[in-house]
């Protein structure tokens, strides 16, 4: 099986859009079983609010008569250097993106955190507060170490982005 990646900033027009001509080409060609085909972005701004394929892409997608099932925006993880043969970034500066985001001035440019549990907590206020941030300089160093580790994210309560009189947020605060 061939693994294929397409990388682009935001991986709602540009990434998704040659996944998408990539897999048609493919299962025309009677070849899908052969490969697994994705996208993702640089940044992670369009993961977040759980954004779809442009509509500007579906537009020229359609027009072109090319096929295609919804799509939604992801960020490119540490774990798809290794997982993909092939990382095929859309322009020079996705690639610069990429070389940076997995380099020591990265995800290394925290200083490691020595740990000596299994299990390691990392809390901070709110979204922006470097719990993400920390957690994949920590993978980043460790991977260098040879360490196998992981990682989980958990949302705490109040949620943030509702208002504290939001019966979710009223309903932990009486918890």
């Amino acid at each position: 099986m061939i693994k294929v990646l397409f990388v682009c900033l935001g991986n709602i027009c540009r990434s998704p859009m040659a996944q998408i001509v990539f897999e048609n080409m493919v299962d025309e060609l009677g070849l899908e079983n052969n490969f697994e085909i994705d996208s993702a972005g640089t940044e992670g701004y369009n993961e977040m609010c759980h954004a779809g394929i442009h509509r500007g892409t579906k537009e020229v997608l359609r027009k072109n008569g090319i096929s295609f099932d919804e799509h939604y925006s992801r960020k490119i993880r540490k774990k798809d250097y290794e997982y993909y043969d092939y990382i095929i970034a859309m322009d020079s500066e996705n690639i610069t993106d990429i070389e940076y985001i997995v380099s020591d001035e990265g995800f290394g440019k925290n200083e490691y955190i020595e740990t000596e549990r299994e299990l390691v907590i990392i809390t901070a206020p709110g979204p922006g507060s470097g719990k993400m941030a920390t957690c994949l300089s920590q993978l980043y160093h460790e991977h260098k170490r040879g360490i196998s580790a992981g990682y989980s994210k958990f949302e705490t309560f109040p949620i943030w982005n509702l208002p504290l009189s939001h019966p979710v947020n009223i309903a932990y605060e009486a918890a």
